[in-house]
């Protein structure tokens, strides 16, 4: 009998691997030093502010305008850099404000006079409030990544860089050694660490709106009660 023509070879399939992608691990590590280089940075110039006020011979009124200009400044930059992250990048943003940063606290420390410091409040505000924009949004990218919260954790980096900032402010203040030294030294060691930033994180796809605006707003003014609560007490 003829063999039918229509046979066909088999085909052999070849089995489908599933790849999971592994937790970015060093990206999580470096978005969380980066959290406490911000803190470090905070803590080391509001636990210097008396001696910022004793030699420079600042009154009350002063001290409160230099946090105020210190805070206003960082306030623009993250308003500023909502447009900024999403054309270049947490990461590219890091590279400049990081070391800004620590030059801007030492800026700050060293400063010779009233004007000057306030110029270098407002140039550090500027930094700090960019390295805070760029890093909660490389922890937010992080956390998705993981898909489960995480940015608690990092902000408990951030609070333990100021403590340990403040901690050796006063420790330094103890020993008599001068405050812009004191602050030189830990920029310096700080400084390495603002280079290590992590790589930016694919974005998510877009999503549909989410309807539940009042439930968001909601959440929006608690949050920035607790912050308002936070911040009044650290100031």
């Amino acid at each position: 009998m003829r063999q039918a023509t229509d046979d066909t070879h088999p085909v052999q399939l070849t089995p489908v691997r599933t790849v999971v992608v592994a937790p970015p691990r060093r990206a999580r590590t470096r978005v969380t030093l980066m959290f406490a280089v911000a803190g470090v940075l905070c803590g080391v110039i509001a636990a210097g502010i008396p001696a910022l006020a004793h030699r420079l011979d600042l009154s009350a009124g002063q001290v409160g305008a230099f946090m105020f200009t210190w805070g206003v400044a960082a306030f623009a930059a993250m308003q500023s850099l909502r447009l900024v992250l999403p054309l270049a990048g947490a990461a590219t943003v890091l590279r400049i404000a990081g070391p800004a940063g620590a030059v801007g606290a030492v800026a700050v420390a060293a400063a010779p006079g009233h004007g000057p410091l306030f110029v270098a409040a407002a140039g550090f505000g500027v930094a700090f409030g960019a390295i805070e924009a760029a890093v909660n949004a490389q922890g937010a990218a992080v956390e998705r990544a993981y898909d489960r919260p995480l940015l608690s954790g990092m902000h408990a980096a951030w609070a333990v860089g100021a403590a340990v900032a403040g901690l050796l402010v006063a420790a330094c203040t103890r020993l008599a050694v001068p405050y812009p030294m004191t602050v030189a030294c830990i920029a310096v060691l700080v400084l390495p660490l603002t280079l290590l930033r992590a790589p930016d994180l694919p974005r998510p796809t877009a999503t549909p709106r989410d309807r539940r605006g009042p439930r968001v707003h909601l959440l929006s003014v608690l949050a920035f009660a607790a912050f308002m609560v936070e911040g009044v007490l650290a100031d």
